[in-house]
């Protein structure tokens, strides 16, 4: 949980600071940047506390398997960039027809 909520902060605060340098265009590369930036921490605090920590794992059995694991997770970040963009365009279409029903 200590790596979930690290990363997951730190996604936050990412995101948050590319929106506003980037005035609020270019989401692919806040969504991407903020994802990869923090699943390399949620990785390595996760796989130092299960495989190092806990397996007692040499650190380059550890490291190995933390690279293959953030690779991993990368791709899916760059794959799930076209359904962050179709979630996006939905929500605010479906948003802008609550703004206009509670106008009307």
């Amino acid at each position: 949980m200590v790596a979930y909520l690290i990363s997951q902060i730190l996604d936050i605060k990412i995101f948050a600071f590319l929106k506003k340098k980037t005035k609020g265009r270019h989401l692919w590369l806040r969504n991407n940047v903020s994802t990869c930036i923090s699943q390399l921490i949620d990785t390595f605090i996760m796989d130092g506390i299960v495989l190092y920590w806990g397996l007692k794992m040499s650190l380059s059995t550890c490291l190995a398997i933390g690279i293959s694991v953030y690779l991993f997770k990368v791709v899916f970040a760059f794959l799930d960039t076209p359904v962050v963009y179709l979630l996006t365009h939905y929500l605010k279409k479906k948003l802008s027809l609550y703004e206009n029903e509670a106008t009307a």
